[in-house]
């Protein structure tokens, strides 16, 4: 996708493409969601973990600190993955929270 690298932007720009579903990483604490489509927020980041409690929905830092292994920790991101495609609310769907930034790239009308 010709987009900016930016999460809001790329992101927004992903969804409206037709993305179905945002698994959106973060390391330092960048808190992304949109309207448009689904955003799952993790991060293996002990300190973003602690954080952002409230707005993380699957946080994967005890791969981090070795207290559980990397395949556990992906079978239940992917059940949760399941469980939002099914119609469970992620965090910024609860907090009804938006960042949806569109920008023009090269020329328009």
């Amino acid at each position: 996708m010709h987009a900016p690298s930016y999460a809001p932007e790329s992101l927004s720009g992903f969804s409206s493409a037709g993305c179905q579903l945002v698994l959106f990483s973060t390391g330092v604490g960048n808190s992304f969601n949109n309207h448009i489509a689904p955003s799952i927020k993790f991060s293996a980041n002990p300190d973003a973990c602690k954080k952002l409690s409230e707005q993380l929905d699957f946080k994967c830092s005890d791969v981090f600190h070795e207290k559980t292994s990397l395949e556990n920790s992906s079978k239940d991101l992917w059940k949760l993955i399941k469980d939002v495609c099914s119609g469970s609310l992620t965090w910024g769907e609860v907090l009804n929270e938006s960042s949806e930034v569109f920008s023009r790239i090269d020329r328009s009308l």
